[in-house]
């Protein structure tokens, strides 16, 4: 919390119970106690009032926004320090990120396994599809020393491992590359994770069909066209049972974030790595900030609290 913040409660405190009339009750989030007719103050209410006081010369005022904490999601882990979608990756990203975004694509034989790329050959030693390889071959590609020495002998983890080394202290948030709605569903289900999770894709027949099969799982719809954000698109969204709108930051206006809101959607915007940037996407009111640098954007996140 910042100091501003501390000294905004003890002077607003001094505020309250000074000026506050007793026939005022209900006003400024205060209710009215049974016999004496004295005011209580409502905390969650009073803890808004003071986040508002630092930004609006009227924090009751109907135009008045409170400033928005986003969620800071560290894109394929801690990607800007270490070979993305790896281990190492994520664990590098505790104590920075709330999430971390990774991407899913089924083997050969079935499983699960993280990696950006349907071709392995960019982010390991190998080359070939991932789809028409057994775990036991992914198993064997060495998927740390393109990005340093280092890392050499990092492995491609498994979906099963990755969401055991993110959790508890940080949220899954799992991009659908390949595989189907019951396969992820099913992993999900054994290991008891269904509420833990966030599920995003690009199709949204497959995000439709994890909602029919377990509606408890969040969703975000994936997109990077400014056009395809219509009133129609959200509507549909919004009843299909998808949470968040998940977009590329370069093509969603401030409009845009508005309308999302307000049809009850959260925003996320990808993928933001400079301090620019990220400090638009947080100004702009997102809810969710993905980026390669999470230390760099909870840094600039946490400077209003």
């Amino acid at each position: 919390m910042k100091p501003l913040h501390c000294l905004s409660l003890i002077l607003f405190s001094i505020l309250i119970f000074t000026e506050i009339q007793a026939n005022e009750c209900g006003d400024w989030g205060y209710s009215q106690m049974d016999f004496n007719r004295d005011c209580y103050v409502n905390l969650a209410d009073f803890a808004v009032f003071c986040d508002n006081w630092l930004v609006c010369s009227n924090p009751a005022g109907l135009d008045c926004i409170k400033l928005n904490k986003a969620i800071v999601v560290a894109h394929r882990g801690y990607s800007g320090i270490a070979p993305e979608n790896t281990l190492s990756a994520f664990n590098a990203a505790r104590g920075y990120a709330d999430m971390v975004e990774l991407d899913a694509y089924s083997s050969a034989d079935g499983v699960l396994v993280v990696i950006h790329d349907s071709n392995v050959a960019r982010t390991t030693d190998g080359e070939g599809y991932i789809y028409n390889m057994t775990l036991s071959q992914i198993k064997q590609l060495d998927a740390g020393s393109w990005f340093s020495p280092a890392f050499t002998g990092e492995r491609i983890p498994t979906l099963q491992e990755s969401i055991n080394a993110i959790l508890p202290d940080m949220t899954p948030c799992i991009e659908q590359k390949g595989g189907t709605a019951q396969q992820y569903v099913d992993l999900l289900t054994s290991m008891g994770v269904r509420d833990k999770v966030v599920v995003i894709s690009f199709t949204e027949s497959f995000l439709n069909q994890v909602h029919a099969i377990a509606p408890e799982i969040k969703l975000g719809f994936l997109g990077s066209s400014a056009s395809a954000i219509t009133d129609s698109l959200l509507v549909r969204l919004a009843v299909n049972g998808i949470d968040i709108v998940d977009w590329s930051y370069g093509s969603i206006a401030d409009a845009n974030v508005m309308k999302i809101q307000a049809v009850g959607l959260e925003v996320g915007v990808w993928t933001a790595n400079t301090a620019a940037v990220i400090q638009t996407q947080i100004d702009r009111g997102a809810d969710y900030i993905t980026t390669n640098y999470p230390a760099l954007t909870r840094q600039l996140v946490e400077q209003y609290y």
